[in-house]
C-alpha cells in the first residue's frame, strides 16, 4: 500500500518503477500517478488479505466477495481496489497504455518450478511506462518463498530483472 502511495504522490518523478506486492490501495485512495512510473503488481491467487479482485479459485481464502463501488473486501473486513482497477488507472494517466491484452515472456527472469508464476499486460504496450500484472499460486506471501536461498533469490532476481528494463525517466 505504501508503495502505491509513493508512486501516485509527487514524488512521482522519482521513479523509475514500483513493485508492490500483495497491497491495493484502499477504496477512495487510487488515483493515476502524475508521471509515468512502470508498475510491476505481484499478486497471489490464493490471498485473502488483500485479494486481486473479487472472485478467487478458494473464496473461504480469496477474500468475501465484492464490496461496494466495485471493491473487494478482504476476509478482514477492509475494502481494497481490485487490481484490474489499478491497471485501468494506470493505463489511462501518464503510462498511456493502449492495445490487447496479451502474456509476456520474461526472458531474463525464469520463475522457479512449481510456482505457478504469470505475468501479463492487461492493457498492451505503454507509450511512457510499462504495466505488468503478475500472479503467483499462494496467499499473502513474498513470490517463491521457500526454506531454500536459493528459491528466495529469485524474488530479487525478478525486481532487478524489472528495474533494468525501467529506470527514472524511461
Amino acid at each position: 500500500m505504501m508503495v502505491y502511495s509513493l508512486a501516485m504522490s509527487h514524488l512521482a518523478p522519482r521513479f523509475g518503477g514500483v513493485v508492490p506486492v500483495e497491497g491495493a490501495p484502499l477504496v477512495g485512495f487510487l488515483k493515476s500517478p502524475s508521471f509515468p512510473v512502470a508498475l510491476l503488481d505481484i499478486h497471489g491467487t490464493q490471498d485473502g488479505i488483500i485479494p486481486a479482485n473479487a472472485s478467487g479459485p478458494i473464496p473461504a481464502q480469496a477474500g468475501v466477495g465484492p464490496g461496494p463501488h466495485g471493491s473487494v473486501v478482504s476476509n478482514d473486513g477492509f475494502f481494497y481496489t481490485t487490481q484490474r482497477t489499478i491497471a485501468q488507472a494506470w493505463a489511462a494517466g501518464p503510462n498511456r497504455c493502449t492495445g490487447p491484452h496479451r502474456f509476456v515472456d520474461t526472458a531474463g527472469f525464469t520463475p522457479p518450478n512449481g510456482s505457478n508464476f504469470t505475468c501479463w499486460a492487461p492493457h498492451g504496450d505503454c507509450a511512457k511506462g510499462a504495466l505488468l500484472r503478475c500472479a503467483h499460486g499462494a496467499g499473502h506471501i513474498w513470490p517463491f518463498y521457500g526454506t531454500l536461498p536459493a528459491i528466495n533469490m529469485k524474488y530479487a532476481e525478478l525486481v532487478w530483472w524489472w528495474a533494468e528494463q525501467h529506470p527514472r525517466g524511461h
